[in-house]
């Protein structure tokens, strides 16, 4: 599953960068990279520590993945509003504010998508743990291609369709983890965090179509 996630997201990141040419790559690469790089204020280590924790105490995985994703979250929200804010000042031809808080929302969502898949994992559901990781592969490559096929050679657009399927991934891990899991069922808190986090994204959505 690793090795085939691995392959399906080398080719996303192949098949973009021939067809949008490599200024317009190049300007991805810096906003996703920026993001990567950074995300370490929002990640701590902390899904190592939940993989320690729920491989000792499989009992304790509720536990542990609510203080995860709690945490996540308040370092997220600041991480998120310090790199708005900083980055395009740095270099405002390339973090652009439209394109950075797009590309800020998708490494948000997936960090918080790897909590879950780390408990599933850890709690021997491998079968949907693989299916978390290769929904969310096979839906960007599968975005991307449609985008091809529909000529919407635009990296707004690109970015976008690539946030909400981290969005809709997040959504569908949290779904599973609460149906397959009949002996550790989503917290109630879980569910807030989550709801919090759709929140947060429609409020963004809005303020960009409103052009704030």
């Amino acid at each position: 599953t690793a090795a085939l996630s691995q392959l399906l997201s080398v080719g996303y990141l192949t098949f973009l960068a021939r067809w949008i040419g490599p200024n317009t790559y190049a300007l991805h690469v810096a906003i996703f990279n920026l993001c990567a790089i950074s995300a370490f204020a929002v990640n701590w280590g902390l899904d190592t520590w939940l993989l320690k924790k729920t491989s000792d105490d499989q009992l304790s995985s509720k536990d542990v993945l609510q203080t995860v994703l709690l945490i996540k979250l308040i370092f997220g929200i600041l991480w998120a509003i310090l790199l708005f804010s900083i980055a395009p000042l740095l270099k405002p031809d390339i973090f652009l504010r439209p394109l950075l808080i797009l590309a800020i929302l998708s490494t948000f969502f997936e960090s918080l998508t790897n909590s879950i898949y780390t408990v599933l994992l850890t709690t021997n559901r491998f079968k949907w743990s693989s299916a978390i990781l290769l929904i969310g592969r096979f839906s960007r490559l599968g975005s991307l291609i449609g985008l091809y096929f529909l000529s919407a050679n635009n990296l707004s657009l690109i970015i976008t369709l690539r946030t909400v399927i981290d969005l809709l991934v997040l959504i569908v891990a949290g779904i599973l983890l609460y149906v397959v899991n009949a002996y550790i069922p989503m917290d109630g808190k879980i569910k807030n965090i989550l709801n919090v986090v759709v929140v947060l994204v429609v409020i963004v959505w809005l303020l960009k179509v409103f052009g704030i």
